[in-house]
C-alpha cells in the first residue's frame, strides 16, 4: 500500500511528462533543422518551456480534477461509509460530471433497496404473528428477550435495522486521509 500514489497525482503527471516528451522531440529535431544552434542553447531554450508548462498544465489539471472529481467520490465514500454504519438517508450531491451523478444516484437505489429489504422484515414478522395467533404459540420471545404488543416473540431475522452510530468517520474506523 505504501506505493499507492493519489489519482490526482497520476492524472495530473502524464500530461506533463508528454509536455516534456514532446519538447524533447521538438529540441532534437531543431538541432538537426537549425544551423549554428548549439546544444547547451537548445538545451536551455526548451527546459523552462518544459518546466514551465508542465508545472502550469499540472496544477491546473489538480485543480480541476480535484473540485469535479476527487471531492465528490470523498462524499460518495464518506455517504457509503455512514450508510455501512446504519445511516440509511438518500444522497444529495449536486454535480455536473455525469459519472458521478450516476453514482450517486446507484448508491441511492442501493440504499432504497436496504430499506425495502428491512421493511419486509416488518412484513415477514406480521405474517409470523398471524401465523403465531392462528396456531396458537403465544407468549414466545426472542433471545433478546423482546416481545411484541400481543406477547409474540419478535422473529431474530438477522436483518434488523440497527442503530445508527454517532460520530466522525475518524471515531467510526474510516480509512486514514478521509476528512469528515
Amino acid at each position: 500500500m505504501g506505493n499507492q500514489k493519489s489519482l490526482s497525482f497520476v492524472v495530473a503527471l502524464w500530461p506533463a511528462i508528454a509536455i516534456a516528451l514532446s519538447m524533447g522531440i521538438y529540441a532534437v529535431l531543431q538541432y538537426f533543422l537549425v544551423p549554428n544552434v548549439t546544444l547547451s542553447e537548445l538545451l536551455l531554450n526548451h527546459l523552462w518551456r518544459v518546466l514551465v508548462l508542465g508545472s502550469v498544465i499540472y496544477l491546473f489539471l489538480w485543480l480541476i480534477l480535484k473540485n469535479l472529481l476527487f471531492r465528490p467520490l470523498q462524499q460518495i465514500y464518506l455517504h457509503l461509509y455512514a450508510v455501512g454504519t446504519g445511516r440509511l438517508k438518500e444522497l444529495v450531491l449536486p454535480t455536473t460530471v455525469r459519472e458521478i451523478q450516476t453514482l450517486v444516484e446507484g448508491v441511492n437505489l442501493m440504499i432504497r433497496r436496504i430499506e425495502q429489504g428491512l421493511d419486509m422484515t416488518k412484513l415477514e414478522r406480521a405474517v409470523l404473528l398471524i401465523i403465531r395467533s392462528v396456531t396458537g404459540n403465544a407468549n414466545r420471545r426472542d433471545a433478546s428477550g423482546r416481545a411484541d404488543a400481543a406477547g409474540e416473540a419478535l422473529p431474530s431475522s438477522g436483518r434488523e435495522k440497527a442503530p445508527p452510530r454517532t460520530g466522525t468517520p475518524a471515531e467510526l474506523g474510516a480509512p486514514r486521509g478521509w476528512k469528515g
